[in-house]
C-alpha cells in the first residue's frame, strides 16, 4: 500500500496503520538524520537517537496535516 494510501486511511481513523506507515518512511527519516547529524558534528550533544526522535514527531505532524491535493507526494511534504 502506498504512504498516501496509509496516510488517508490513518487520517480517517484507522491508527493502528500509523506504525505501518513509519515502517515504510523511517529509512528516509534516518537518512536525513545521519546527514544532520554529520552537517552538525554532533554540535550540542546531539545525538542520533535525538534526531530520530524529532524525525517521528515531524511525521506525525506531516500524517496530521498532510493533504493530498495539494499535488505532493507524501515523504516530500
Amino acid at each position: 500500500m502506498s504512504n498516501e494510501d496509509l496516510v488517508m486511511l490513518i487520517q480517517a481513523g484507522e491508527r493502528d496503520k500509523l506504525m505501518e506507515l513509519w515502517g515504510q518512511v523511517r529509512r528516509l527519516v534516518r537518512d536525513m538524520a545521519y546527514k544532520r547529524l554529520r552537517a552538525t558534528n554532533g554540535a550540542g550533544g546531539v545525538t542520533m537517537d535525538d534526531l530520530m526522535q524529532a524525525g517521528f514527531l515531524g511525521f506525525l505532524e506531516a500524517v496530521r496535516a498532510y493533504d493530498p491535493a495539494a499535488g505532493f507526494r507524501f515523504t516530500s511534504y
